[in-house]
């Protein structure tokens, strides 16, 4: 990351759902991580915002949460991130996991959204500028012509596009982001 940048978007991970856990976190926890380490040198910096997607999965997205989705990482999201990395921790043990919320552990995907919110919350909080931002629908292409149309997803997408949803970035509100305009 450049000397001089004041500020970071981070948005961009693997959409794999059917990953295995650790290699879900490699690809999307890891790389953040190591962006973050790179931020908290730069002097010019005034705002880190993360793009989590955990909230946006079919059927429907995660009631509204001010905080992350309750999960087993709560009480210590770097042994609990390590631990799944090293395999300390399987799928199983996770999906298990009475503390997990259902939706935490819906596919590795989901986990390792959620999973990056506790660990960047704790490591990051009084560190860096953080801002995470969580659209709460991913939806078709705004011009309609990418992705599934038979999705609680594109239902929502067709709705904001007869002006009867809100649509980010038109509005202020996230309740719907089309997948071409998330980055």
């Amino acid at each position: 990351i450049p000397g001089d940048t004041n500020v970071v978007i981070l948005n961009a991970y693997s959409i794999s759902f059917k990953s295995d856990v650790v290699n879900t976190l490699e690809e999307n926890v890891l790389p953040i991580l190591g962006l973050l380490d790179q931020c908290a040198n730069l002097s010019n910096l005034t705002s880190v915002l993360i793009v989590s997607t955990a909230y946006v999965q079919p059927p429907l997205p995660f009631k509204l949460c001010k905080a992350p989705i309750p999960c087993h990482a709560a009480e210590d999201p770097e042994a609990t991130f390590q631990a799944v990395l090293d395999g300390t921790i399987s799928w199983a043990d996770i999906k298990a996991d009475p503390r997990n919320h259902p939706h935490t552990s819906v596919n590795a995907y989901i986990y390792s959204k959620t999973l990056l919110e506790h660990v960047v919350n704790q490591r990051y909080k009084d560190v860096l500028p953080l801002t995470i931002f969580r659209p709460s629908m991913i939806s078709i292409s705004s011009c309609g012509s990418h992705g599934s149309c038979y999705t609680p997803p594109c239902a929502t997408g067709m709705l904001s596009q007869a002006s009867v949803g809100r649509v980010f970035p038109g509005m202020a509100n996230a309740d719907h982001v089309y997948v071409d305009q998330v980055s």
